[in-house]
């Protein structure tokens, strides 16, 4: 067996679909800017600033909701105030059903 076929069935989703999927749980208006983002078929990282915590948790909330395991973003507060963040997700990792005999 050789192309996508070949790979796990988490490594055949697309990109594309993880990103539409977080996305599309944020609110109209996050109070948060986004520098840098990274989304590949089971995994994501999102780097930016922000106001305060609780703006951060909107964007870790979404992708969550999305299916993605998100341990708490790494974050530190800068010289003006605002928060620099760190988000990083995967997709959990599927486990392979137990044949029944």
């Amino acid at each position: 067996v050789s192309g996508a076929s070949a790979l796990p069935p988490e490594a055949q989703e697309s990109a594309l679909r993880v990103m539409r999927d977080v996305l599309a749980k944020l609110p109209a208006n996050p109070k948060l800017s986004i520098e840098r983002i990274t989304f590949n078929p089971a995994s994501l990282q999102l780097e930016g600033k922000a106001g305060a915590h609780e703006d951060v948790d909107v964007l870790v909330n979404a992708a969550r909701a999305a299916g993605m395991d998100v341990p708490l973003p790494q974050m530190r507060k800068d010289a003006g105030g605002r928060w620099s963040f760190l988000i990083q997700g995967s997709k959990p990792a599927r486990t392979p059903v137990a044949e029944m005999k």
